[in-house]
């Protein structure tokens, strides 16, 4: 019904906010008004989630950074693999993503090097492997990713430029 109405008679703005964020502004004539918050393009809206998390580097932002970390914690999303950094060696994992879920469909795999951090990435492996519901704040110029469980802390990674070396300089 507000589909119908929006695309019958309504007046449309886009506006840009102090953010630069653009937003479609609609006014029906009732006095109405709707707004909508533009969102990176995807092509596929059924797949909406993957697609989104395949076109950007995720940087962890949710934990304060101790001196036993190197950097934050890196994912990229390819079709069916999450490959971590977490600032010593390389991690991958097999997942698939169901209902706004990401589900781990094998275990880790890892280089093997010992650094000063090998906790961390355990700790890290732990938690990544569980089921995470997923959900993306557009409030930003970049997405913010929020990974949900009941197994462990709400995960928060903002998007950054893609990156296939997720070695930070």
């Amino acid at each position: 019904n507000l589909a119908s109405k929006i695309f019958s008679d309504a007046h449309l703005a886009i506006l840009n906010t102090e953010l630069q964020n653009k937003q479609l502004k609609v006014t029906l004539k009732d006095g109405t008004n709707y707004n909508f918050q533009a969102i990176p393009y995807i092509y596929d809206l059924k797949n909406y989630d993957a697609e989104l998390l395949k076109k950007f580097t995720w940087q962890q932002i949710s934990e304060e950074m101790s001196h036993e970390k190197i950097q934050p914690l890196l994912i990229n999303f390819t079709t069916n693999h999450l490959l971590f950094y977490a600032g010593c060696n390389r991690m991958s994992m097999q997942y698939q993503i169901e209902n706004h879920q990401i589900i781990p469909k094998a275990d880790f795999r890892s280089q093997v090097k010992l650094c000063g951090n090998s906790h961390h990435e355990r700790q890290i492996a732990q938690n990544m492997s569980k089921p995470m519901n997923i959900k993306f704040d557009y409030s930003t110029t970049f997405p913010t990713l929020i990974l949900e469980s009941k197994y462990q802390p709400q995960m928060i990674f903002q998007a950054i430029p893609r990156q296939e070396n997720l070695k930070l300089p």
